[in-house]
């Protein structure tokens, strides 16, 4: 009994903690500095992004058409199509299929720009101004850890993609396996560059085994958040004659959802952080 209460205690304590953290980065991310971080990403990405598209976007859909016609693949989507409530997109399977394989590159490599360059300055502005600005840093993260992680992680993402791709044309595949797929991403990259500059190797194997349900669900929850700007894509056919304009905007809506996540993994890990090193009897102030 004594043991069922005190894992119901640290269960509604870590619930509180998870919510509390969801506020406050709510709070912080409509702040005009926080705003300015959302559009800067865009400066890079999305004019790399809106230039490679415009150069490859008839090319890339020729190679689509041919593989359409001409191979194995192209047979089985065309076989599924048919048997599904999706014949009326057959007119646009082409574009549709060259946006699908866009949409997971141009969300990952905003990702990783945000999680490499943004995500240190959300940091530091959490620390400068909240309860966070006397918490020791140890520093044994490091730009080089920062970068194999990402891109460890950022392989093991685009494996999983490729792999779980023919699933996605199965209506409810395609609502749940992306966004599995982005939280996974999301948990991983924001809680090490959360964790880098102010967390032992030791402590950040032990919050991450001490937190793993609520990083998952937070996980999850941003990896729903970031698939909205999938359907928005989908959502009309006018978005394959505006896709160059229509990206820009949707990658300000991906930088805001990768921005908040930053804020929440923030906010809930340095905070356990704190509450860990204080249940160790360890100084928490500088």
């Amino acid at each position: 009994m004594a043991g069922n209460a005190a894992c119901l205690a640290s269960t509604e304590k870590g619930v509180a903690v998870l919510i509390r953290s969801l506020f406050l980065a709510l709070g912080t991310f409509f702040t005009p500095r926080m705003m300015w971080l959302t559009l800067k990403p865009i400066l890079l990405i999305g004019v790399i992004w809106a230039v490679v598209i415009f150069f490859i976007w008839e090319a890339a859909l020729l190679f689509i058409l041919q593989l359409m016609t001409e191979s194995t693949l192209g047979t089985w989507l065309n076989d599924a199509v048919s048997q599904t409530s999706l014949q009326e997109w057959r007119a646009v399977m082409a574009p549709l299929l060259l946006m699908v394989c866009l949409i997971p590159l141009i969300g990952i490599s905003l990702l990783i720009y945000i999680s490499i360059t943004t995500v240190p300055h959300v940091i530091d502005h959490l620390s400068r101004r909240s309860r966070f600005q006397h918490l020791l840093s140890h520093e044994e993260g490091g730009l080089v850890k920062s970068l194999w992680e990402t891109v460890k992680v950022t392989l093991i993402a685009l494996i999983l993609l490729v792999l779980s791709f023919p699933l996605w044309w199965f209506p409810p595949m395609v609502a749940v396996i992306p966004p599995l797929i982005w939280g996974w991403l999301t948990m991983r990259l924001m809680s090490f560059d959360v964790l880098a500059d102010h967390a032992s190797h030791s402590e950040r194997l032990v919050l991450m085994s001490r937190c793993r349900k609520s990083l998952w669900v937070m996980g999850i929850l941003c990896g729903l958040m970031g698939a909205l700007p999938t359907f928005f894509w989908a959502g009309s056919v006018l978005t394959f004659v505006f896709f160059p304009i229509v990206s820009i905007f949707v990658l300000w809506i991906y930088s805001c959802v990768f921005i908040f996540s930053s804020l929440w993994f923030a906010y809930y890990l340095l905070q356990e952080l704190q509450d860990l090193r204080l249940s160790q009897g360890i100084q928490i102030h500088a």
